[in-house]
């Protein structure tokens, strides 16, 4: 693979930051110092996390883009529980089940629509093959 484990583990942190800006611009949230300090906090975890890797003789500038793209494909998640969340507020009578299902159904779609992806070289390196 192109990331390592404990990048696999710490880049999806990356949803608390897309979600507390999407959450600004769709439901007008606000956050006070201790909320932002310690989202700033987990999003330091993360970057301790793939200093190490940049720094090391052995790194590849090209692996650098695959961190990116996993650290911002948490970016929909993020419009999602927003779109979700404001859904909830101004309809009572919405079951969280069918919310979700429709949720679902929209993530394969798009993750259909992506797979050709998969076999561009520039973005997996050598091809998959069988």
């Amino acid at each position: 693979g192109h990331i390592s484990g404990p990048l696999i583990v710490m880049l999806p942190n990356g949803t608390i930051l897309f979600t507390i800006i999407v959450s600004m611009i769709i439901l007008r949230s606000r956050y006070n110092i201790l909320q932002l300090l310690a989202a700033m906090l987990i999003l330091g975890g993360v970057f301790v996390t793939i200093v190490p890797k940049i720094i090391d003789p052995d790194f590849e500038v090209g692996e650098l883009g695959f961190y990116l793209i996993y650290f911002f494909s948490t970016a929909p998640n993020a419009v999602s529980f927003c779109v979700k969340e404001l859904g909830f507020r101004h309809r009572k009578d919405l079951d969280i089940f069918v919310v979700n299902s429709f949720g679902s159904m929209f993530q394969l779609c798009f993750t259909l629509l992506f797979c050709p992806l998969s076999r561009y070289r520039a973005l997996v390196g050598s091809p998959i093959r069988n």
